[in-house]
């Protein structure tokens, strides 16, 4: 679609969020579960997905400019000429001001705000229900300490236009919503995010000036259930699948006698409610909880646990006794398979299996669900390294199956932008497959299929109902040791996938699991059964006989194993690749929760970014990282950083961070404090081979702070651009984000110059990316680390590098690289490696000893050692002569 009028209702009936750069924005957690219509530079926080621009260039600092230069939204709707490279821009005109007629399809009315545009966009695009974030006119953008808002003396004008707006939109079926909590905009209703997801379609609120709303009152007291009678909070969902069980349940236990209530979310302080959670990935509570999710085998019937879906259930993992079924059960399980295989279940189209087979699909084929990747399933249970769908075809494509690999599209991505479909693949006989070209079972029938190869996907169960076998890379309900129904890896010889499904052992084991599946699930009947209610109640109903009373199992005498919740907002780049080193590191003395947002029930809490600190439910028991060499304004009382001066433990990672704290007046007598650099990870091991032309490297990104660029990725384009070298011998690889123009810069002045982008190669790649370098170059004015110092030296690559970071430490001239201070010395390092290139290869290993004890995994072990001290305060004894613990290792 290229212009404005094919927007028109394109997303007709749907939620959609307006985002504005409001110091709420920061309180929107997952802007992936939502169209987001966002404006200006909201891509710091997130890419949405429109974005929405009507301020020329020139009323942008260059810093804020970059981040709309650089806009990953879907498209960008603007009625001015940007100059910038986006793939889709598309123009509107602009309406009236003020204006609330939606009848000329072509244009989008104004004010003086941004906001306001984008409501209209919106509702263009045939929202039904629109939240709106960031819409504050309170101090601060979310980015930073601004200071007052510039329109915040027109506020009652501004009340007056979004007032006339909202009832033009409510008279057009269209719900308007504030989610932001401490926004001056009083003329629309608030609510929580939940409540927009939640909410009855048709609830279009009834907006009163400011003076007339009357506050919602909490519920009374009185009306609370007794002590002895068990509540229970079951949330409320739109008629279907869903909402089906989760109102038959309702009524099951409504009519039991117990106390039911249709919000979970009121009652999540309450340790005595029960909450009745569909899914429960977002669910904070403090009582006890049932989850229940679409179920394995077939999908449109339900999972209940009081642990959690899939993986987490309590009927995870499965174990096999090694005993095949009995010949009934046998029988009843061919019977339940065959009347599965024929059924339609109903209207959603992605559960259907009676439809006709797929047509157009090559005559032997492997398949590979792609994956949603905010899934809880992808997030807490899949490989760290194939959490990115673009990893996980190029891991497939590397092991280079013997058929064409059919890479199919995730139903959610086709109502999310179509991001799958964009893909790369490497081998030419593979295919993206898009959802709306057949369902899984439309695929799985044809007969095709030789394979099924996913993380945790539940189409493997679908595949025990078409007979197709599996490699499953994830955790799910499925054994994780042998005997498996699947293989758990990709097989060296592909012959072996087949093998396995015929093995008799291996085929009872299957048939066992998929008749524990189908009896352990609960169908739509059982939530109107009241026997089954009232025995899966009992086991928190204090009024339940002995007789049929379960009582939950009794709590061990031992301690408890402290959970440490490490808390970074999504914001790409390293600190994501941070959260994920930290979920792999669960030991024996501790468990660890890697989330956007804190855990309250935690026992301790290590924040990956100290501006977001002060976020914490108790600075008593929280450590802070702190991964730069900012400016220590920021550590001040009243300023960004002001967390730092009360948390009790600090992590540096450069010696200048404890300067800079102090100078601050931040104390750190009595803190716990651990001080070395972050490292390299494993997988970061001796390069083998030189590339055919000798390759320097600049890994990064470029950042902007107070107007400056300090990354100073010019320096070494200057660098290689005047390097003495024939340019046919040499060339440039930029790995990373945003170099896009850098690369443009090289190829004009002849360079040759590949750009890898982060999102198409993600960390797990890197590895293999750095042996292929010969030299790596540092050109940063301000940095803790660099990483990719450390990920260099590990590989056996000598560096060239300004004096940042631990670059003076580490690097010794001539030996693993060279300290520069200009671009000219810069150039001519890098010529001296290429000089000698041979003998700097010969010493890669010697080039690697001088990182050997910097490892990552090491200091995510230290870090959660900290954290545990803090949980369990006694643990380990602070020095007697300072009160504090330093851990220095240089």
């Amino acid at each position: 679609m290229r212009s404005f009028l094919d927007y028109r209702n394109v997303h007709c009936g749907e939620t959609i969020v307006v985002c504005g750069c409001g110091a709420s924005l920061n309180d929107f957690a997952e802007p992936h579960r939502f169209i987001t219509v966002g404006v200006n530079d909201v891509g710091r926080r997130f890419h949405p997905t429109y974005l929405v621009v009507v301020n020329p260039p020139s009323q942008f600092s260059p810093q804020r400019f970059q981040f709309i230069r650089d806009s990953r939204a879907r498209c960008i709707f603007t009625q001015l000429d940007l100059g910038i490279p986006h793939s889709r821009i598309v123009r509107f005109r602009l309406g009236t001001r003020g204006g609330v007629d939606f009848s000329d399809p072509h244009v989008l009315h104004y004010t003086q705000n941004s906001p306001y545009v984008a409501l209209c966009l919106a509702a263009h695009l045939g929202a039904a229900r629109i939240g709106l974030i960031g819409v504050d006119w309170t101090n601060d953008h979310f980015f930073g300490s601004t200071g007052g808002h510039p329109l915040s003396r027109r506020l009652a004008q501004i009340e007056k236009e979004y007032r006339a707006l909202s009832d033009a939109l409510r008279k057009r079926g269209v719900a308007v919503y504030n989610l932001s909590p401490v926004s001056r905009l009083t003329c629309i209703p608030k609510i929580s995010f939940e409540e927009l997801v939640h909410g009855p379609i048709d609830s279009v609120p009834v907006c009163r000036p400011a003076t007339q709303v009357r506050p919602v009152k909490a519920p009374a007291q009185a009306r609370l259930p007794r002590k002895e009678t068990l509540m229970v909070a079951i949330e409320k969902h739109l008629p279907g699948l869903v909402g089906d069980f989760l109102d038959a349940f309702a009524a099951t236990a409504r009519a039991l006698g117990y106390r039911v209530e249709r919000n979970p979310r009121a009652y999540a302080a309450r340790k005595d409610v029960l909450s009745v959670v569909w899914n429960g990935r977002h669910h904070r509570g403090s009582g006890p909880t049932l989850y229940c999710e679409h179920g394995w085998l077939p999908r449109w019937e339900y999972q209940v646990s009081f642990r959690g879906i899939n993986s987490d259930s309590h009927l995870a993992p499965f174990v096999w006794d090694g005993e095949p079924l009995l010949p009934a059960q046998h029988l009843a399980l061919e019977a339940r398979m065959e009347s599965l295989r024929s059924g339609s279940p109903g209207s959603l189209d992605y559960f259907r299996p009676d439809k006709t087979a797929a047509a157009g699909l090559p005559s032997d084929f492997f398949l590979v669900p792609l994956q949603m990747e905010w899934d809880t399933n992808i997030q807490r249970h899949a490989p760290r390294e194939l959490r990115r769908m673009q990893a996980l075809i190029d891991y497939v494509e590397r092991a280079d199956p013997p058929l064409p690999v059919l890479f199919k599209q995730h139903p959610a991505d086709l109502r999310r932008g179509n991001q799958h479909v964009r893909l790369r693949l490497s081998r030419p006989q593979d295919l993206l497959f898009p959802h709306l070209s057949a369902n899984i079972h439309q695929i799985l029938k044809s007969g095709r299929c030789r394979g099924i190869i996913t993380i945790n996907s539940n189409v493997v169960h679908d595949g025990i109902l078409w007979q197709v076998p599996s490699v499953v890379l994830g955790k799910n309900v499925w054994p994780r040791q042998e005997p498996a129904p699947f293989l758990t890896r990709l097989p060296e010889d592909w012959t072996e996938l087949e093998s396995h499904a015929g093995d008799p052992a291996a085929r009872a084991c299957r048939e066992a699991y998929a008749h524990y599946l189908t009896t352990h699930q609960w169908k739509l009947e059982d939530a109107r059964d009241p026997d089954k209610v009232k025995r899966l109640l009992a086991r928190w109903d204090r009024t339940a006989p002995p007789a049929v009373r379960q009582q939950p199992p009794r709590r061990s005498s031992a301690p408890r194993e402290p959970l440490i919740n490490v808390v970074a907002r999504n914001g790409g780049w390293l600190i994501e690749d941070l959260k994920g080193h930290f979920r792999s590191r669960d030991s024996s003395g501790f468990k660890v929760l890697a989330t956007e947002a804190p855990v309250v029930h935690a026992d301790a809490w290590i924040y990956l970014r100290p501006q977001e600190a002060h976020a914490s439910p108790d600075l008593s028991r929280t450590a802070v990282q702190i991964h730069d060499l900012y400016d220590e304004g920021l550590y001040r009382p009243g300023r960004a950083r002001r967390a730092v001066r009360s948390c009790a433990g600090i992590v540096f990672t450069h010696p200048r961070q404890k300067e800079i704290v102090e100078e601050a007046g931040v104390v750190l007598d009595g803190k716990r404090i651990l001080l070395r650099p972050v490292g390299f990870l494993k997988g970061f091991d001796l390069r083998t081979q030189q590339p055919a032309k000798f390759t320097v490297a600049w890994v990064g990104r470029p950042v902007a702070l107070n107007g400056l660029e300090i990354k100073r990725l010019q320096w070494f384009v200057d660098a290689v651009a005047a390097l003495p070298i024939p340019r046919d011998r040499f060339e440039v690889v930029l790995l990373g984000e945003r170099m896009k123009d850098y690369q443009r810069k090289l190829n004009s002045l002849g360079v040759s110059a590949r750009y890898l982008e982060r999102l198409h190669h993600p960390h797990s790649e890197y590895p293999h990316h750095y042996k292929s370098f010969d030299c790596l170059a540092i050109t940063s004015s301000s940095n803790a680390g660099p990483h990719s110092l450390f990920e260099a030296l590990a590989c056996g690559v000598p560096v060239v590098s300004t004096p940042t970071g631990w670059a003076p430490q580490l690097i010794s001239d001539g030996k693993n690289g060279f300290l520069v201070e200009s671009v000219d010395s810069m150039t001519q390092a890098i010529h001296r490696v290429y000089a000698a290139r041979s003998e700097w290869f010969a010493r890669r290993e010697e080039i690697r000893r001088t990182v050997e004890e910097h490892r990552l995994e090491n200091w995510i072990d230290e870090n959660l050692k900290l954290a545990a001290e803090l949980a369990v305060p006694g643990r380990s004894q602070p020095a007697a002569n300072t009160g504090q613990k330093i851990v220095l290792e240089h």
